[in-house]
């Protein structure tokens, strides 16, 4: 089902940060937005005008597009029911409707697997997750967004609500690296490391992830190692295409076309194999890899099995294999007790904490 009428003309409706990423990954092929909405902006946007949504009259000849996921749902509710007269459609639904490829965090459930999806919820560990995750199946299956609203985002990787503050791992596994904000994160909740490996495999964010690792070095006291992985994280130790273009939604290709390239790729159980000593072995993984997270997982899953402390944090808005397979699989191999948490609305920000049921 598609929601976006890709010939009428299109406007965004807030000129933040989600909406000024979306003119970035805006597909070639489509026209440019015709305005943007927004209380709080005056100026343009690349040469798009920005208007205030107050004296705004709607036009039922545009298509409004919502570019802002980090507030109150029933305001949101509001303003496309009662102001625009219309259904919510996100700036996600346009992008991966576009080129579903390159962009898929707007996917739509299939109505067949709802009820799979739904069999998950007895293996999350507290109720808050359980809500979650149903509140994510409500949008993602049946287009009803809940009133709940997110959590920050400054607790995406907030580890000392789940009993691991102050804690240092063997080693740190940062796939997705994009700009060391993870590591640091870490380091908010006085986690260190032994060792860490940051997975980047696009050349333009390399530099920056080698900038942040050296300056991290020098104003932390612990004597814990950083290093850069240029290999793609993946389900083999090959090659891949990847779409290689510095922004969030940099991911290996499934259906390539001319602007991908070749790189090399890397299993997680070649990673992280030759760092287990033994069972005492402390290990925390971190997969925001851009829709790889399912098969990077299922590849694993005998590798997962063996015996050493393995927390794992997974990115579960990137396609529906991600999150109906990931819990259900994890909760099989009985190593790990769920926790989720949601920082935005529309399904996306949707992060799996599993943490290891061995002692830290």
């Amino acid at each position: 089902m598609n929601y976006v009428d890709l010939r009428r003309p299109v406007a965004l409706i807030g000129a933040g940060q989600l909406g000024k990423m979306a003119i970035k990954l805006w597909p070639p092929e489509l026209e440019k937005p015709i305005f943007f909405l927004d209380e709080q902006a005056s100026q343009e946007i690349n040469g798009i005008p920005i208007l205030k949504t107050s004296s705004h009259k709607p036009d039922s000849s545009i298509q409004y597009v919502l570019s802002y996921f980090k507030s109150d749902p029933k305001a949101i509710k509001h303003l496309f029911e009662t102001f625009l007269n219309q259904e919510i459609i996100t700036v996600y639904d346009l992008l991966t409707q576009a080129n579903p490829d390159l962009f898929s965090n707007g996917w739509i459930g299939d109505p067949e697997n709802l009820e799979i999806a739904r069999s998950n919820l007895p293996f999350f560990a507290d109720e808050q997750s359980r809500v979650i995750y149903s509140e994510v199946l409500d949008w993602r299956y049946l287009r009803k967004l809940s009133n709940s609203v997110p959590s920050p985002e400054t607790d995406k990787y907030n580890l000392k609500n789940y009993g691991r503050a102050s804690s240092q791992y063997d080693l740190v596994i940062d796939a997705g690296s994009y700009d060391f904000s993870f590591p640091k994160s870490l380091l908010d909740s006085n986690i260190t490391w032994k060792s860490l490996i940051a997975i980047e495999p696009d050349p333009s964010r390399q530099a920056e992830v080698l900038n942040q690792i050296e300056q991290t070095a020098k104003v932390t006291d612990f004597p814990g190692d950083s290093r850069l992985e240029k290999r793609a994280l993946w389900s083999t130790n090959q090659e891949a295409y990847f779409y290689s273009n510095g922004l969030l939604s940099a991911r290996i290709a499934k259906s390539p076309d001319e602007t991908c390239t070749k790189i090399e790729t890397v299993t997680l159980e070649s990673l992280l194999t030759p760092q287990i000593k033994g069972a005492n072995t402390k290990i925390l993984t971190k997969l925001h890899v851009e829709g790889a997270e399912w098969p990077i997982i299922y590849s694993s899953s005998r590798f997962l099995e063996r015996d050493f402390m393995h927390d794992i944090i997974i990115n579960l808005s990137h396609d529906e294999e991600s999150l109906v397979k990931i819990p259900a699989l994890l909760h099989d191999l009985g190593k790990h007790e769920l926790f989720l948490h949601s920082h935005a609305l529309f399904g996306e920000g949707l992060t799996l904490f599993a943490r290891s049921k061995g002692t830290l």
